[in-house]
């Protein structure tokens, strides 16, 4: 059985992102399993603390973290069953307790190999852009073996019904396009495989593009895709081509090193392209 890690700080935006995973799970027949975690990082203790006072306040911190985790638990389950029909697949949700570091938390997640993808919410003062240039989300992103979704605060409970994924126009494009049917195809969404071409009159480019199609009709086994190639002269108005013209519900994309991302979502000058991006964006680690 397939499981939807899901991590939580009980903020309001990772329980949004806890639901729409419970969303998921309902239509993939998926299990969800809650971990606790704070994507702010945590700072050191900057005073001395006698050993049997540190002991108490660990076993203190411990025991609360997970009466917060089966308490939430127990709230899932409950909205679950009042919102769902007789006889609808209902998956179990569960939590696992560990530390809350960000390094035991995602130890935990890669040893356990049912764990299809992980979902984790934005913080309420970031857009999406600026949350992936977190160190946390950074770490989650570069350490899992899993597809990360990242969820916006307003981002609506629905089927994807179309997906937009953006190519790199390289040899493993087919195998990451893969892995999102293999997750998604319970929906039957339209898939929109796309590349923000920078730099049109390039002959590469068109070769690359023309041997992805190629590639797309042999070894993907999925009807609804197609190919659509964005030639602009910047990110901006590729990312306002996409908005205006493709309306998605989900943007899907490969791992890239920070400084692409950074440029991909043009934080340093232009933050307003991404600041009303209320879509999800699953990010799939990097083939090796």
């Amino acid at each position: 059985m397939k499981t939807i890690a899901v991590f939580t700080d009980y903020s309001e935006q990772s329980a949004h992102a806890a639901r729409f995973a419970l969303h998921l799970a309902k239509k993939i027949k998926a299990n969800v399993l809650l971990y606790n975690l704070c994507m702010v990082a945590s700072k050191k203790q900057l005073q001395p603390q006698l050993a049997w006072a540190e002991a108490d306040f660990e076993e203190e911190k411990n025991l609360t973290q997970r009466n917060n985790l089966e308490a939430f638990c127990t709230e899932l389950e409950n909205e679950l069953k009042l919102n769902s029909f007789p006889g609808a697949y209902l998956p179990e949700i569960s939590y696992e307790y560990c530390d809350t570091e960000i390094v035991d938390v995602m130890t935990s997640v890669i040893d356990n190999k049912s764990i299809a993808f992980i979902v984790i919410a934005t913080q309420s003062e970031d857009d999406i852009g600026t949350f992936m240039m977190r160190e946390n989300c950074q770490k989650i992103i570069d350490w899992s073996t899993v597809p990360v979704l990242i969820v916006p605060e307003n981002t609506a409970i629905h089927n994807p019904e179309k997906i937009a994924f953006a190519a790199n126009l390289d040899a493993n494009d087919t195998d990451y396009i893969n892995m999102l049917t293999a997750i998604t195809q319970q929906f039957s969404p339209e898939i929109m495989v796309t590349h923000i071409n920078m730099d049109s009159s390039q002959n590469e480019y068109e070769t690359a593009e023309n041997l992805l199609i190629k590639n797309i009709c042999y070894k993907v086994n999925y009807g609804r895709i197609y190919y659509r190639s964005t030639s602009t002269n910047n990110i901006k108005n590729g990312w306002e081509w996409l908005n205006k013209n493709k309306k998605c519900d989900l943007l899907a994309m490969v791992q890239q090193p920070k400084f692409v991302l950074k440029e991909f979502f043009k934080l340093a000058s232009t933050p307003q392209i991404t600041y009303h991006l209320t879509i999800p964006i699953l990010i799939f680690p990097t083939l090796i």
